[in-house]
């Protein structure tokens, strides 16, 4: 199937689904599958993941769906933030300081975890290099029990990108990394549309 054709096949089972927590696992199982198939790019894949995280959002904004904020959240929104400023999008990166503020004062997952005892750093206007090293640190030893899971790289975009060590060397991804196809910029509209109902 091209990527048109699964693309319409998103909007139509987004369409379908009655909540926002579905939507959103729709479109991430889109970004992943399509990842894999190397049928989207990385900032393709960052603007549907962002898309997928308003759609998340609302599951635990709107009192209607009560969907609970958990770690694995505070870690997707971290990512963003990171993927925002390797990409040199200063606004974006600023909305997703602010929904991680928002969730993390909704965090119903208290326990130990790496993330939870840095995540104040994380919602500061500039990301420490300390914190961003620990997030290195993590990704380099993966040999640690699940319990302390879920990790960074566990969620978009895994290891298609190493958002801290290429923050840390004082790095970006280029201009023309930011390519955007008919398919994704149609698909995007679309998504926005239904957000917005």
């Amino acid at each position: 199937m091209e990527l048109d054709e699964k693309a319409k096949a998103l909007i139509e089972s987004v369409k379908a689904q009655t909540t926002p927590g579905n939507r959103s696992l729709d479109i991430s199982v889109f970004v992943s599958q399509s990842l894999r198939g190397k049928e989207l790019n990385l900032y393709e894949a960052y603007l549907l993941s962002g898309m997928k995280m308003e759609f998340t959002r609302l599951s635990y904004v709107q009192p209607a769906w009560s969907n609970r904020v958990r770690i694995s959240i505070l870690l997707e929104l971290l990512n963003l933030r990171l993927l925002a400023a390797v990409f040199e999008e200063k606004s974006e990166e600023v909305r997703w300081t602010r929904y991680a503020k928002e969730a993390y004062s909704m965090n119903q997952e208290k326990r130990p975890h790496y993330i939870l005892d840095h995540y104040q750093e994380y919602l500061e206007e500039t990301i420490s290099s300390e914190f961003l090293q620990s997030l290195k640190d993590v990704r380099a030893s993966r040999s640690k029990p699940f319990d302390n899971g879920p990790y960074h790289t566990d969620v978009f975009p895994y290891n298609k990108c190493k958002c801290e060590e290429l923050l840390l060397q004082g790095k970006t991804l280029p201009r023309r990394n930011k390519k955007v196809c008919s398919a994704i910029e149609n698909l995007l509209v679309e998504l926005a549309l239904i957000l917005e109902e």
